[in-house]
């Protein structure tokens, strides 16, 4: 499970930026960015927050990592 890998083809996918993605979740643009670049683990919270973000099932946003 990599989640940079979910946040990266996400992003991509539903043609977002991260800014929006730190703004939708109520988080900062650096902390996105650590944990996109897999710098920073992320929370369980923050992985439900960002399949939410992204409309999509929590299964379905963790896949796209793997």
């Amino acid at each position: 499970m990599d989640i940079s890998l979910s946040i990266k083809y996400a992003l991509v996918k539903t043609n977002k930026k991260s800014k929006e993605l730190a703004k939708g979740i109520n988080v900062t643009e650096p902390y996105v960015s650590a944990i996109a670049n897999g710098h920073k683990p992320p929370s369980f919270d923050f992985v439900v927050k960002c399949a939410l973000f992204f409309n999509m099932k929590l299964s379905e946003f963790v896949a796209l990592g793997e």
